[in-house]
Formats: C-alpha cells, sequence, structure tokens
C-alpha cells in the first residue's frame, strides 16, 4: 500500500503555461457533502463523455460564480452543454432543477418555497433535501396539478 498524500500542480486556473506561485485562502466557506452520484453515466449526447451527477442536498449546488477567474472566463453551459441555470453550480456539470427550501410555507405552489424563485415544471425537475423545518405539502387537484420533470427526493426529507 502506498502512502497518501497531496501535492498542488498546476492551480492558477487550470491554464497552460501559467505556473503556481503562492497560495491565497479564500473564497467561500462551504460545509456539508459533496452528493454525487456513485458511478459514472453517458451524458446525453453521442460523444460518449462520463461525468459525475450532482444529487439534491450537495453543496456544489448554487454556490458558484459566473464571474471570469482572471483572463478565465466561466463557461455558460454544463459540459452537457446544458444551460447555466440562475446561480452557478461549482464543477462542469450544472443541476438541471430547483431546490425546495421552504422558506416561505409549506405550499408546493408558491415560488418563494424554491432555490431561484422559480417552480418545477414539466421541464423543470425538482429535488428535496434533508435539514429543513419545513417540508413540501402537495394538495393540488387535477383542475391545479402539482407540475415536476422528475423529483429527486434526498433520504430523511418528506413530501405530503
Amino acid at each position: 500500500m502506498w502512502p497518501l498524500t497531496s501535492i498542488l500542480y498546476n492551480t492558477k486556473y487550470n491554464v497552460a503555461g501559467t505556473s503556481f506561485t503562492s497560495w491565497t485562502k479564500g473564497g467561500n466557506t462551504v460545509t456539508g457533502s459533496l452528493n454525487v452520484s456513485s458511478t459514472l453515466a453517458d451524458n446525453e449526447t453521442n460523444n460518449g463523455t462520463k461525468t459525475l451527477a450532482l444529487s439534491v442536498g450537495s453543496f456544489a449546488i448554487n454556490t458558484g460564480s459566473s464571474v471570469a477567474n482572471g483572463s478565465v472566463s466561466i463557461p455558460s453551459t454544463d459540459q452537457r452543454t446544458l444551460s447555466r441555470v440562475g446561480t452557478y453550480d461549482i464543477g462542469a456539470y450544472e443541476y438541471q432543477g430547483v431546490i425546495w427550501d421552504g422558506s416561505s410555507s409549506t405550499a408546493w405552489n408558491t415560488t418563494a418555497n424554491w432555490t431561484e424563485n422559480a417552480m418545477p415544471t414539466t421541464s423543470v425537475g425538482a429535488g428535496i433535501p434533508t435539514g429543513l423545518s419545513t417540508y413540501p405539502v402537495i394538495t393540488q387537484t387535477s383542475a391545479t396539478p402539482a407540475p415536476c420533470k422528475n423529483l429527486e427526493i434526498a433520504s430523511g426529507a418528506t413530501l405530503t
């Protein structure tokens, strides 16, 4: 068994020809777990590229930045060429849904209860993370449905 070590190598924005000269601690303080799929899956293109998808509850969702790092611009699409949504996610994968935060009430159809003040729709998925004090309650009828492209409920979260 080899010893495990950490090495900083060419960490200057991953730009060829730029050398690492110093380390400055900074940026956003983020706590929690990076919840990613434990398996690699083909993305929805025919180029065969594999990617790790973000899961609901990941601290990487909505904690990125669209501001350029020096001369390196931030792409407006993720690795799969899907558009970045609202506040960018950290990394090459952009979570394509809204996350329940329950900041207003338990009502599913209240935009203030979702990140980016956007609602799930037939083309926008939704995620419900754990650790919240308010979880969604769906009281819709066939006349007023609660549409959602796909729904991811984290272990320990609830939906009524």
